[in-house]
C-alpha cells in the first residue's frame, strides 16, 4: 500500500465552522480496458494522473492533470499482445482535463471534457445552470479513518438507483463543493470512486484558508467557445 503524506493541520486543532478557502490535490487513477477485436482476452492497465480542488464557500474549481504526456506526449500508448503484436490506445493531449467549476451564487456549472470534441465539431467546454440538490446523496452510517481521517460514506446515486459516485467524506473538515464537481456534502472528500469511468481518487494534501488567486477560476482553457446544455434538475 503507498504511503499517503498529508500536509495538514491536526484535526483537533480545528476550530472554523466553515473553511473559507480549502486547496487539495488528489492521486488519480483511471482503469482502461483495451481488446485488439480478435477474441484475445482484454487488457487492462493504470492511466494516472494529478487532481487538483480549489474552492471557497460560493466557488469551486477541479481538474485532472494527466501524467502519461510525459512519456506518451502524442497520447498514444502501445500495449504488447505478444505473439499478436500491439494494440494502440489514444488518450487525449489536454495538459488539464475533466475541469469542473461550481459557483453556488449563480447555481452554474461550466464543464471541459478530456476528449477532442474538435474533431468532431463540437467545443470541449459546457454550461449549464443546476438544481442546488441535484446530486441525489445517500449519507450511509459506514465509518472508517483513512489515513489519520475520521471519513463517513456517501453514494450519489442516479435515478435508477446506480452508483454515480461513492466516497468517504471527512465532516471534521467543512467543504460543500468538492473534487469532480461534487455539491452537497458536509465535508472534503478524502477518498472516492467514480464506476463509469473506472476512476478511483485519494487525498494527498491539503491546505485551509490561503488565499487563492481569482485566476485560478478561470483557465486559459475556458477562454473557448461553451455549449449550453440542459440544466440538471433534482430527480423526483
Amino acid at each position: 500500500m503507498k504511503r499517503i503524506v498529508l500536509l495538514t493541520y491536526m484535526l483537533s486543532s480545528i476550530v472554523i465552522a466553515t473553511a473559507q478557502n480549502i486547496t487539495a490535490s488528489y492521486q488519480v487513477t483511471m482503469l482502461r480496458t483495451i481488446s485488439d477485436g480478435d477474441g484475445l482476452p482484454a487488457k487492462t492497465f493504470d492511466v494516472n494522473y494529478n487532481g487538483y480542488l480549489y474552492t471557497t464557500n460560493t466557488r469551486c474549481i477541479s481538474y485532472l492533470k494527466p501524467l502519461y504526456l510525459k512519456d506518451y506526449p502524442d497520447g498514444t500508448i502501445d500495449i504488447n499482445t505478444n505473439d499478436h503484436g500491439s494494440i494502440g490506445l489514444t488518450l487525449s493531449t489536454d495538459t488539464i482535463q475533466h475541469v469542473y467549476y461550481i459557483s453556488t451564487d449563480s447555481l452554474i456549472m461550466r464543464h471541459r471534457t478530456d476528449s477532442n470534441n474538435k474533431l468532431i465539431d463540437k467545443p470541449s467546454n459546457s454550461v449549464r445552470k443546476f438544481d442546488p440538490n441535484y446530486q441525489n446523496w445517500q449519507i450511509l452510517p459506514e465509518v472508517k479513518v483513512i489515513a489519520g481521517f475520521t471519513c463517513q460514506r456517501a453514494k450519489w446515486l442516479s435515478p435508477t438507483g446506480s452508483i454515480n459516485f461513492d466516497v468517504w467524506f471527512c465532516s471534521d473538515i467543512p467543504c460543500n463543493n468538492n473534487f469532480f464537481g461534487l455539491i452537497g456534502l458536509p465535508g472534503l472528500v478524502i477518498e472516492g470512486k467514480i464506476p463509469a469511468y473506472n476512476l478511483s481518487f485519494n487525498l494527498q494534501n491539503y491546505r485551509m484558508n490561503e488565499p487563492i488567486n481569482d485566476a485560478i477560476f478561470w483557465p486559459a482553457e475556458f477562454n473557448e467557445p461553451f455549449r449550453t446544455l440542459a440544466p440538471f434538475r433534482k430527480a423526483s
